[in-house]
This record gives C-alpha cells, sequence and structure tokens, in this order.
C-alpha cells in the first residue's frame, strides 16, 4: 500500500488560476493553486525508500514518479528522489522534462523560512535565494561563490529588495538561475519580521506578505503608531486604511502567507 503524506494548507486570499509548468511567473496576487502546497520536508520524505513513495521536484512542481520504471528505489541514473532536481533534469538529463510527462503532478513546492536558510551555498548545501515570492537555485550561477555574491548578499535568504532595488541587473542577467519553488511564511514565522532588532518588517494582506522595512510609512514596524508589522493586517490595511497597500511606497512581495 503506498503511504501517503497529508498536508493540508489555507492560503488566506481569492485568486485567478491558469495552468503552468514552472513558478517563474507567478504573480503572487493572482494565484490560485490548483494543486497542494508542499512543504520542501514532505518531498524529503517521499525519497522512494521505507515504503514512501518517490516524488520529485523540478521548477517548483513535485511530481509522483513512483510508477515510472526508471525509478526504482528512489533512485535514477544516480540521482536521488526527495529532492528539486531542476538543474540536473533541465540541464544534464538528455531527455529533459520530457519523461515526466506520464508522472502525476503532485503539488507546488514550497519553503519556509527556516527551510530556504539551510540553502546558503555553504557545507554541500545548494545556494537559494528568494525574490518576489520565487525561490531561485543560484548554486550554478557563476556569480555566485561559496553562497555569497560579490560579498554583499548572502544565499539562504529573501532578498527581494535587495535584488529589485539595488542590483544594477536583478536577476535577468545572471546565467545559470533557475526557479525552484515559492517561499510562504506561517504566522509563527511571520511574528517574528515585526522591523525591531534587526529584523526587517513584514505584514501579510490577502495571504500575500509584504515588505515594508523600506517604506517611510512604516519606522521600526509601527505605521502611525497604529498598526504593527509582523501581523496579518487584512482587515486592518483593506477596511480601516484610506489607502490599503495601493498608496505605499517601497512596498515590495515577498511570499504567501499559509496556515
Amino acid at each position: 500500500m503506498r503511504k501517503f503524506f497529508v498536508f493540508v494548507f489555507v492560503v488566506l486570499s481569492v485568486f485567478t488560476f491558469s495552468e503552468i509548468l514552472s513558478i517563474e511567473e507567478l504573480n503572487l496576487e493572482k494565484f490560485q493553486p490548483k494543486y497542494s502546497l508542499i512543504p520542501y520536508e514532505v518531498l524529503k520524505n517521499n525519497n522512494g525508500k521505507n515504503g514512501n513513495d518517490t516524488w520529485i521536484a523540478v521548477n517548483g512542481i513535485v511530481y509522483d514518479v513512483t510508477y515510472l520504471k526508471d525509478w526504482k528505489n528512489g533512485k535514477h541514473k544516480g540521482y536521488e528522489a526527495g529532492k528539486d532536481l531542476t538543474y540536473e533534469i533541465t540541464e544534464l538529463s538528455p531527455h529533459g522534462l520530457g519523461k515526466l510527462e506520464k508522472a502525476e503532478t503532485v503539488g507546488y513546492l514550497i519553503f519556509t523560512f527556516e527551510e530556504l536558510k539551510k540553502f546558503n551555498g555553504k557545507n554541500g548545501n545548494k545556494a537559494y535565494v528568494a525574490v518576489n515570492g520565487i525561490v531561485y537555485d543560484v548554486t550554478h550561477s557563476k556569480l555566485w561563490k561559496n553562497g555569497e555574491h560579490k560579498g554583499q548578499h548572502e544565499a539562504g535568504m529573501d532578498l527581494t529588495y535587495e535584488i529589485t532595488e539595488l542590483s544594477p541587473h536583478g536577476l535577468k542577467k545572471l546565467d545559470k538561475v533557475y526557479p525552484v519553488g515559492i517561499l510562504a511564511l506561517d504566522l509563527k514565522e511571520l511574528k517574528k519580521f515585526n522591523g525591531k532588532n534587526g529584523n526587517k518588517a513584514y505584514v501579510a494582506v490577502n495571504g500575500v506578505v509584504y515588505d515594508v522595512t523600506h517604506s517611510k510609512l512604516w519606522k521600526n514596524g509601527e505605521h502611525k503608531g497604529q498598526h504593527e508589522a509582523g501581523m496579518d493586517l487584512t482587515y486592518e490595511i483593506t477596511e480601516l486604511s484610506p489607502h490599503g497597500l495601493k498608496k505605499l511606497e517601497n512596498v515590495y512581495k515577498i511570499g504567501l502567507l499559509i496556515k
């Protein structure tokens, strides 16, 4: 009997959906997941061993390859299941995504902040960074060595502001950069980003997490003495604020809020 790990996530917003095989063009405000949101830790458990299913992730999509003859005991030509294999499948495999057409789509791969931190490019770990809600693998980029970029940025972090505002080229001119998942926070993680003690200031509205650190209207994680960062402020922003988020400058969408 196959063993399934069932996790239920509630995305706190209403979106529209169109079929995609990659999350690279993800619009957080319009994203309606047709499939489940799969945490990286759940992907790891489905490694094809000890009776578990055999799952792999490519371009942010998790596939069940349990019944594909090429994957026996969670292995295929040196590759192991339970991992993101975007670079390996798209760049090193002679067939690319072609053979995944027979695989079942399980869901979208998500990374919590704690999971993202592990991919810092050190001690044999891959180097991932998050920008605009998308987690990218920059391991094979010549501009990222040992998880660092020009001594200014480190992997394992959300770098939306740093990449989109401070970098002259953003991610567009980096070679060998691959979208591998979606950044997602729960309320416990969100609470840490309160704008105090060196932490960035994040707020959630309609299921989307925003970085308001650099907004002149948010000082030390507070907005006009009425609202505090690190919280879901959907009601406060959409109902009580006269302008909502639309008129705030230097506000960046960085991920999804999940339960």
